[in-house]
C-alpha cells in the first residue's frame, strides 16, 4: 500500500499545515492585523505551549517520523510501518497541538506519549543486527528521552508546585532531547562512511555511544548554564571537527552544517542564559529543521521524496532569514514588530515545498 511504502506524503503536509497554524497568528500579531489576531489573543498569551508544541510536536514531528518511516525501511531492508501506524502519527500530532490550543498541555502530553512509543518500537526493531552505524543508537535514545520527559510531565501534575521543576525537566527532555537524539542520529548517519574509525570496535562504539547518551540525559537534571554546557560538550564531541564534504554536494553541507548549531545553540544558553530564546531557536531552526531539510534532498533519489535541489536551496535560505529574525527578536526587542515578521513570514515560505512532496527529485 503506497501510504505505508511512502507515509511522507501524508505526513509531511500535516506537519506544515501545524507549522502554519503555531505562526501564522504570530505574522498576524507583527503586520498589526489586530482583526485577525484579536479572537486568537488568548492562544497567543498561552504561546509557551501553543507556539513550541505546535512546531516541535506537530511539524517537526510529522517530519521526522515521515522521514523515518520511509527510510528505516528501505535502508535497513525491513517492513515498511503498518497502516495503524501511519494513522497514528497522522492523527496524534494534530491531537496534541490541539491540547496545547486549548490549554491542556498536559492532556496532549498523553497522545505525544502514545506516539514516541509506537515510533520507538518502530524503530528499535528495525535498527538492531549486524551492519547499523554505532551512531543510530541515538535515535532510539532521543525517542527514549522523549517519552521520559512526558511521563516526568505527567507525574509532576500529581505532586503539586513543589513538583514544578520536574514538569519543566519533562518539557526540556521532550523539547530539546528528543529532536537531539534524532538530529545525532539521522545526522551521523547522512555521512556513515565518516563514522567512528576503524581503530574503534562495533562494540566499543556502541558502549561509548550509551554512555554519551546517558550522560546527555542526565544534563538536563543538573542547573541550566552546567546542563547546557554539557550538552554543547558531548554534541561538539560527537559532531567533530569542520570537514567540507567529499564532492560538493548541497544536501550534505547543509547536513554538517546543522549539526554544529547543537553545541552552538547550548554554549549559547550556558554563556547567556538571559537570551535563551535565541539559544534555543540555534537549535530548533539551525539544527532540527535545515537536518530535515539536508535528509530529504540527500536521500531523495532513493527515497523519492520529492525535494529538488532547488528547492532544497531555497528552503534553506528561509530557514535562515527566520533564524537571523528569531534572534534579533530578543537582542533587538525595541524592533520586535519587524524582526518577528520577518522570522515568521519567511518560516512559513520554507514550509511550503512540504505541503506538496510529490515532485521527483532532480537528478
Amino acid at each position: 500500500m503506497r501510504l505505508q511504502s511512502e507515509p511522507h506524503r501524508l505526513l509531511f503536509p500535516i506537519g506544515a499545515l501545524l507549522a502554519w497554524a503555531g505562526v501564522l497568528p504570530w505574522l498576524f500579531f507583527a503586520l498589526g492585523l489586530k482583526k485577525l489576531y484579536a479572537p486568537i489573543l488568548p492562544v497567543l498569551v498561552y504561546r509557551s505551549f501553543l507556539h513550541p508544541l505546535a512546531e516541535l510536536e506537530g511539524f517537526l514531528t510529522c517530519l521526522a517520523v515521515g522521514l523515518l518511516f520511509t527510510v528505516i525501511p528501505r535502508r535497513t531492508g525491513t517492513p515498511p510501518p503498518a497502516l495503524w501506524q501511519v494513522v497514528l502519527a497522522a492523527l496524534l500530532p494534530i491531537a496534541t497541538a490541539v491540547c496545547a490550543a486549548i490549554e491542556q498541555w498536559e492532556v496532549g502530553q498523553l497522545f505525544w506519549l502514545v506516539l514516541i512509543a509506537v515510533v520507538l518500537e518502530f524503530t528499535l526493531r528495525r535498527t538492531r543486527g549486524a551492519g547499523r552505524p554505532p551512531s543510530i543508537l541515538w535515535i532510539p535514545m532521543g525517542l527514549a528521552m522523549g517519552v521520559c520527559g512526558a511521563a516526568l510531565a505527567q507525574l509532576s501534575l500529581r505532586r503539586g508546585d513543589e513538583w514544578f521543576w520536574l514538569h519543566e525537566v519533562g518539557r526540556d527532555l521532550v523539547m530539546q532531547g528528543l529532536f537531539t537524539g534524532i538530529a545525532l542520529g539521522v545526522g551521523r548517519l547522512l555521512r556513515a562512511e565518516e563514522d567512528e574509525p576503524a581503530t574503534v570496535s562495533r562494540p566499543l562504539a556502541f558502549a561509548l555511544h550509551a554512555l554519551a547518551g546517558a550522560l546527555f540525559f542526565a544534563s538536563f537534571f543538573a542547573p541550566a548554564p552546567i546542563g547546557f554546557g554539557l550538552r554543547a560538550a558531548i554534541a561538539l564531541a560527537l559532531v567533530g571537527p569542520p570537514r567540507p564534504p567529499r564532492a560538493p554536494d548541497l544536501a550534505r553541507g547543509l547536513a554538517q552544517l546543522s549539526l554544529w548549531f547543537v553545541p552552538l545553540g547550548n554554549a549559547w544558553v550556558a554563556i547567556a542564559p538571559s537570551a535563551r530564546r535565541a539559544g534555543l531557536h540555534l537549535i530548533f531552526l539551525g539544527c532540527f529543521a535545515t537536518l530535515l531539510l539536508a535528509a530529504l534532498g540527500q536521500l531523495g533519489r532513493s527515497a523519492r521524496l520529492g525535494f529538488a535541489t532547488r528547492q532544497l536551496g531555497y528552503a534553506a535560505g528561509l530557514l535562515g532569514l527566520s533564524l537571523i529574525g528569531r534572534i534579533l527578536v530578543e537582542l533587538d526587542p525595541v524592533n520586535f514588530h519587524l524582526w518577528m515578521g520577518i522570522s515568521a513570514a519567511s518560516f512559513l515560505g520554507a514550509t511550503i515545498p512540504w505541503l506538496k512532496p510529490t515532485a521527483q527529485t532532480a537528478p
